[in-house]
């Protein structure tokens, strides 16, 4: 089983049973070789391992996971319980539900009967869809249909950045219930989802619409769709072996086909399983109003829609253009963290390399040197139990360490490509990093490095794009897909427009004005809706603006672009002065978002 692409994570109300706690829903889409029954006896599989009684008579109850097939390919599929009389012992019982025999269940019905009927399932399954590009991979399809010489030659999948012929899928034959099974099909391209997903796409936006509205709040039937983030807390006592065994792809899980078994086992990655029910609340506080807590899945869970998250800017770094110099002891690094949380800092962003433009870089030792000591102060530190910590690098290997020693978030300036692996055909250490971990990561636009980035060519973006917002979004959705390619899925990823990162003083000032347009024209899929930080802090074209001389100067400058980056739809900004930022936000928060949470609140309430 290949992903290809996840959705964003939605916290909703339970459905049809409503005495039990909120659920996390999501969807992904994947390639695989499997047959519809062999993928469903995976599927089950994981639920086993996540801990769900699959022997259960409950349906729509409390359960720690649920996998469903939504589609498979273009095919429609009906699989009875009674048409298989050893199918109960050659599955070991994993296809077996009491419950839902003794309710004439079908064992497999796909397109799954009632994904339209469910907010929670169309939602997600609408972010699968790339409106721009998919349609262009659909029309070439149809067009492809119509070409005998096409017709004639092994069927394909393309344009995911992956190929697969048709020979690596099941034969084509009759499967029980009648309908027939993928594999050699007559009709080349049946096996691929984009039909069925773009009309989920269609049926979701006529409902909700799309852009900041979709993103903000989606309703239907009176349910509230929560975009989300997953946040693995840190422990006090951080052990870099047993937080790197928790966080990492170590345990694998190998899958026979029932009905190929002289076929090798298809490794699957599992994600750990014991470590989601740890019920420490380290970290990120649960009794936040943008956080929620809950219990039964373990863990905290970052609200988008929620108000907007502060982090505070902490350079240990000798030559940073704003406060190099300044946090260069341990001592002083960990008392400006505390004040950062104490004047309510949400996020601490620990940096050991300055990225000013023309700034020279050092390597990843040098760079360890500088942060770890201080990230290891801070995770045990009792008065940032309440803070997550950021660490501020694009080495893949500064990323690790600081992870497996209580970072909590990856902050990469250059977007996946500043520390590529030779050896690994140049692929992004960061992003393989990110993706092993399972960590949340900031992936920003930058052009060129530090030192290149304000040339005139890496600074230009009207004659490709029209404009630099286009620009940027384009190459930021460039930068996203090619990390959720590396196993990122698209809700552990936060996007940054780079203000002064390979912009001029207008360019900036253009990003935050169009910020809406970047992320509802120029991005796709689930990235429409994913959280954006904005670091506008002291740079230097809010100099160009007001005139100021200094950057320390430039903080009341900091909180107005801060406020119009609220407005303009931020989930969080990144500044130096923290208290006069929380201030500002606060303040833009209630003039822009407030109104949002009341109509929250009584769509939430209605009915009840």
């Amino acid at each position: 089983v290949l992903p290809l692409r996840h959705s964003m994570l939605l916290e909703t109300a339970p459905a049809y049973r409503t005495d039990q706690p909120s659920f996390f829903n999501a969807a992904v889409l994947a390639a695989t070789d499997l047959s519809p029954l062999g993928l469903l006896r995976v599927l089950k599989e994981v639920e086993s391992l996540a801990g769900r009684d699959l022997g259960t008579l409950e349906r729509n109850g409390p359960r720690p996971l649920d996998l469903d097939i939504i589609f498979y390919g273009d095919h429609e599929i009906q699989v009875s319980r009674s048409s298989d009389k050893d199918l109960d012992s050659n599955s070991d019982g994993l296809l077996a539900s009491p419950g839902a025999a003794a309710a004439g269940i079908p064992l497999l019905s796909v397109p799954h009967p009632r994904w339209t009927e469910r907010p929670f399932v169309m939602a997600p399954l609408s972010d699968l869809y790339y409106k721009r590009s998919d349609e262009f991979r659909i029309q070439r399809s149809q067009s492809l249909l119509q070409d005998p010489k096409y017709l004639s030659q092994a069927h394909w999948m393309e344009g995911f950045g992956h190929s697969f012929p048709d020979q690596s899928l099941a034969t084509g034959r009759e499967i029980q219930g009648g309908s027939r099974e993928p594999g050699r099909d007559e009709r080349p391209g049946h096996h691929s989802a984009l039909g069925r997903l773009r009309d989920a796409y269609d049926r979701w936006t006529s409902v909700t619409g799309s852009g900041r509205e979709q993103r903000r709040l989606a309703l239907l039937g009176g349910d509230v769709l929560r975009t989300v983030m997953p946040i693995e807390l840190r422990k006090h006592a951080v052990d870099p072996e047993v937080r790197a065994a928790a966080l990492g792809r170590e345990m694998i899980c190998e899958w026979m086909d029932p009905e190929n078994p002289d076929a090798p086992p298809s490794v699957v990655p599992r994600r750990r399983m014991a470590a989601a029910h740890d019920s420490t609340t380290n970290g990120i506080s649960s009794d936040s109003p943008h956080v929620n807590h809950n219990q039964s899945h373990g863990g905290d869970v970052l609200k988008h829609a929620g108000e907007t998250l502060v982090m505070g800017v902490l350079n240990v770094t000798p030559d940073s253009f704003s406060d190099g110099g300044r946090h260069n002891s341990l001592e002083a690094a960990v008392m400006a963290a505390e004040r950062m949380a104490a004047e309510g800092a949400h996020v601490i962003d620990i940096g050991g390399q300055s990225t000013r433009p023309g700034a020279t870089a050092i390597g990843p030792e040098e760079e360890l040197s500088r942060i770890l000591p201080v990230v290891r102060a801070l995770a045990k530190n009792p008065k940032l139990a309440k803070t997550a910590i950021s660490i501020d690098t694009f080495f893949g290997k500064v990323a690790r360490e600081c992870v497996l020693n209580g970072a909590d978030i990856i902050n990469d300036v250059s977007g996946g490509t500043l520390d590529p692996d030779p050896e690994r055909g140049n692929e992004s250490r960061v992003f393989r990093t990110a993706a092993e971990l399972g960590v949340p990561i900031v992936v920003q636009h930058m052009r060129g490095t530090p030192r290149t980035m304000t040339s005139p060519e890496n600074v230009a973006y009207g004659k490709q794009y029209g404009s630099v917002w286009r620009g940027v979004g384009s190459e930021l959705q460039g930068a996203v897909q090619r990390a959720e390619s590396y196993g990122i899925p698209a809700w552990n990823i936060i996007l940054d427009p780079g203000l002064g990162f390979a912009k001029t003083h207008e360019g900036s000032l253009e990003l935050i004005k169009h910020l809406p347009d970047l992320r509802s024209k120029a991005m796709e899929g689930p990235y429409c809706k994913a959280p954006v930080l904005v670091g506008a802090s002291r740079k230097r074209f809010l100099r160009g603006a007001t005139g100021r001389p200094s950057a320390a100067k430039s903080d009341a400058a900091t909180v107005a672009a801060c406020s119009a980056s609220v407005a303009a739809g931020a989930e969080a900004v990144r500044v130096h002065n923290v208290a006069m930022a929380v201030d500002g936000v606060r303040f833009a928060d209630a003039l822009y978002k407030r109104t949002l949470f009341e109509e929250e609140e009584e769509v939430a309430n209605f009915g009840h």
